[in-house]
């Protein structure tokens, strides 16, 4: 959050500029100027300038179409991307296990962290089995409709976790099964402490849920993370108890694997 202090530090066409990327990021569908400035609150002539030196750095591609520049993520924006993935600590060992996890089962394994009230998914092995998902690397969905979002909030401290939704909230609902006020989300949180896993339940596709649970002792940039697997519902209905247990051991076992390395004096970014 900016403060008194920071404001004099503010550059407008920078801000504009990571504003025009992440929206384009986020978007599931071509850009143009007009839409841009409508998502981002810049006027029109900063936002076009500013994409048009995003996309002489290679972070934008431009095309016209229907008399119109649309614009789309450059090479240079997958350079990034890339590189923050391998500055994940211990990605090796992380990528190892969701490897294994998918290889047995078939189906997509995934990696997140908490920020604030949604999450945002850090790795992504894809399954055999894998359909379109919406928890592409990168995606931010919220934390209460998503297992690795409910495992790490139920690590929280409840007062927490009101104080970051908000005493009344009332709960972004993406499916009609999704939770949909404080209430039901402790109750869900406390169900997942006992259990020692989260599960989602149809709460952001129809027909999909997901098992997850945390790594514990270990931090990606100062922030707790989680593993999941996403499947169709009856192998869920099926399998889930199976799933967990097999989650559970990965994620202890990577735990093991990083106590180890950083008794050894290991570098965190050591795979």
């Amino acid at each position: 959050m900016t403060t008194a202090d920071d404001s004099k530090y503010r550059a407008p066409a920078a801000i504009c500029a990571a504003d025009v990327l992440l929206a384009v990021a986020r978007s599931e569908t071509r850009l143009n100027a007009g839409q841009l400035s409508a998502l981002t609150g810049h006027n029109r002539s900063l936002v076009y300038r500013a994409a048009k030196s995003l996309v002489s750095r290679d972070f934008l591609e431009e095309y016209e179409l229907q008399g119109s520049v649309w614009f789309r993520l450059g090479p240079a924006a997958g350079e990034v991307g890339g590189a923050y993935q391998r500055a994940i600590p211990f990605q090796e060992s992380i990528r190892r296990q969701m490897g294994q996890l998918s290889e047995r089962f078939g189906e997509t394994v995934s990696v997140g962290r908490l920020e604030g009230t949604e999450v945002r998914y850090l790795m992504r092995e894809e399954g055999r089995n894998s359909v379109v998902a919406l928890s592409h690397v990168g995606k931010r969905l919220p934390a209460h409709a998503t297992a690795i979002g409910k495992a790490l909030l139920a690590d929280l401290d409840w007062s927490d976790v009101r104080h970051s939704f908000g005493e009344n909230a009332a709960l972004r609902q993406l499916t009609d099964s999704t939770i949909h006020n404080l209430s039901d989300l402790k109750v869900d949180l406390v169900e997942v402490g006992e259990r020692g896993y989260a599960v989602e339940y149809e709460e952001v596709v129809q027909g999909r849920c997901c098992v997850a649970v945390t790594i514990p002792g270990f931090e990606v940039f100062g922030t707790r993370i989680a593993m999941s697997m996403s499947m169709p519902r009856p192998r869920f209905d099926d399998e889930h108890e199976q799933i967990a247990a097999d989650l559970l051991r990965c994620a202890a076992e990577l735990r093991d694997d990083v106590r180890d390395r950083r008794d050894l004096g290991g570098a965190e970014s050591l795979a």
